[in-house]
């Protein structure tokens, strides 16, 4: 139990000194995805404008979080939140992902020399199984963020943890996402099993 306790809280100061620090508003770009749909969480309808006008609404509106665009008619359908992808022949789904302004692509982080292909491995698969739970369907990745943080203001860890996983499901590239999730894990004075949920979400911010 001592050694995931100690290893994360290692790989949690080495990702958090890794983090660059943000001075200013974070940058705002939209990812692209063909042939899909965030449904529901719909803040307003942009109609009779072309993709990048469609991209810009949302970009500029800083309540849009991401956006359905229907090339057939023209039709932007900015989202407050999103869920997990819906396939939709023909229609264009993006997302806003967010970076510190100014902020270098440096590239994949170097290898852990410490850290085993075992523990490796064990994150890539925590990752690959998150599944969002039957009583999260209808919620989008902001909604479940602030429930995480609220539970976890409140001292409910499991409850929070659990927010912070389905919340993962729809965005499991978001490192910034599984660094916060290893910090409320390591909150949490719960046994050998919450030391290595820290120390895999921690190697997964990573």
């Amino acid at each position: 139990m001592r050694a995931f306790l100690g290893l994360s809280t290692l790989l949690f100061t080495l990702v958090s000194l890794g983090m660059p620090v943000v001075a200013a508003e974070p940058e705002r770009r939209i990812e692209i995805t063909n042939d899909a749909d965030y449904f529901g969480f719909d803040l307003r309808t942009e109609q009779n404008v072309s993709l990048d006008q469609c991209q810009s609404a949302c970009i500029a509106d800083r309540s849009c979080r991401a956006f359905t665009y229907n090339p057939k008619v023209k039709w932007c359908f900015l989202k407050s939140d999103f869920n997990q992808l819906n396939t939709f022949p023909g229609a264009i789904a993006g997302k806003v992902a967010e970076t510190a302004a100014g902020e270098a692509d440096i590239g994949a982080p170097p290898r852990l020399d410490f850290v085993s292909d075992d523990l490796l491995q064990q994150a890539r698969d925590v990752k690959a199984n998150l599944v969002l739970a039957d009583d999260q369907q209808g919620f989008g990745v902001n909604g479940l963020i602030e429930t995480a943080r609220s539970e976890l203001t409140a001292g409910n860890f499991v409850a929070s943890l659990k927010a912070f996983r389905g919340a993962l499901a729809i965005t499991p590239e978001d490192g910034a996402l599984w660094l916060e999730t290893a910090e409320a894990a390591n909150r949490f004075d719960g046994g050998t099993d919450m030391a290595s949920e820290a120390a895999l979400a921690a190697l997964n911010g990573y």
